[in-house]
């Protein structure tokens, strides 16, 4: 007698998808190569298509996509007749977005330092570009944008675009506006409380002074807050005064970090030696002038006659 042993395979073949890596899958291109892989020989149709199988058990197709949702079902066959089907849901998104640019208008006349763009965007996922910065926008899809150009006095182009990541379509609009900002000025004169800005009076809480072993001029950081546009923050623990501007006149974001009666200050991380410490006076901590006024970008004089400052804008 001779007996025979026959191995009955119930086990269907497994199918795995590297191309498109996600389901659903959302492209803009109408073309999508299928890249995937069966787990043993079998027969294999993606999308009532033949496609032969590679010795690795590879396998890739193009499928031509049609607007809006694409179901491409993929089915292996093994040789015992088990099948697996796999169906992926990509969806060829032409969305092409819409921009609305509310301020400012072509040919505006822009006087204070910064440009603020605003607008809307939809739909509000919309990536936004303003002069090749990405800004951030709103749930509702509106935003608010608004930066130092590096030209003055001079006709500015403002560029504005709006991609939508899916379909990768997108729309520009090129804004010009007339720039001429006008200069920031602020008169302050040693041991009086009083500030001239842009010809305006305004009353310090305390007065600048000239500090005797550096002979620089010292003020509190109130004045930087509120005439120079930072913002303050203190660290008791470490007696370290953190001072942030929005910009500079160079359009970069600046934070200045100095210890109460220590030298070395931070410029956005970097280690830079200043000739005067910042100290607390009468309980109030008081801040080198000139060298925060020139890391900020502005042009700083001293009147020795009348032992005042001017600070001004390039």
């Amino acid at each position: 007698e001779k007996s025979v042993t026959f191995k009955i395979d119930f086990t269907p073949p497994e199918i795995k998808v590297e191309v498109p890596p996600e389901d659903p899958y959302y492209t803009g291109d109408q073309k999508l190569m299928i890249f995937g892989s069966i787990s043993e020989s079998a027969q294999i149709i993606v999308s009532s298509a033949v496609v032969q199988q590679n010795p690795n058990g590879s396998f890739a197709r193009e499928i031509t996509l049609v607007p809006g949702e694409n179901t491409i079902q993929i089915r292996a066959t093994d040789l015992a007749g088990n099948m697996s089907v796999k169906l992926i849901k990509v969806i060829f998104d032409t969305t092409v977005p819409v921009l609305t640019i509310t301020s400012p208008i072509n040919w505006e006349k822009i006087s204070t330092k910064e440009i603020s763009v605003q607008g809307n965007v939809y739909p509000a996922n919309t990536d936004v570009y303003v002069s090749n910065n990405k800004i951030s926008v709103n749930e509702d899809g509106t935003f608010i944008f608004s930066f130092v150009p590096q030209n003055s006095g001079t006709l500015i182009p403002v560029n504005i675009r709006a991609t939508y990541p899916f379909s990768k379509k997108t729309v520009e609009k090129t804004i010009t506006v007339v720039y001429e900002p006008k200069t920031l000025s602020i008169m302050l004169t040693v041991d009086k409380n009083v500030a001239i800005v842009n010809g305006v009076e305004q009353t310090m809480d305390v007065a600048p002074f000239i500090d005797k072993n550096s002979n620089r001029t010292l003020v509190p950081i109130r004045f930087v807050s509120e005439f120079l546009g930072g913002t303050v923050d203190w660290n008791a623990t470490t007696r370290t005064v953190t001072i942030k501007f929005g910009k500079n006149i160079n359009n970069e974001g600046l934070k200045i970090e100095l210890t109460i009666e220590n030298t070395i200050v931070y410029v956005n991380g970097k280690e830079v030696k200043t000739d005067v410490a910042p100290l607390i006076k009468d309980s109030r901590t008081f801040v080198p002038l000139r060298f925060i006024a020139e890391t900020m970008g502005f042009n700083v004089e001293w009147n020795s006659a009348n032992r005042s400052i001017a600070i001004t804008t390039p």
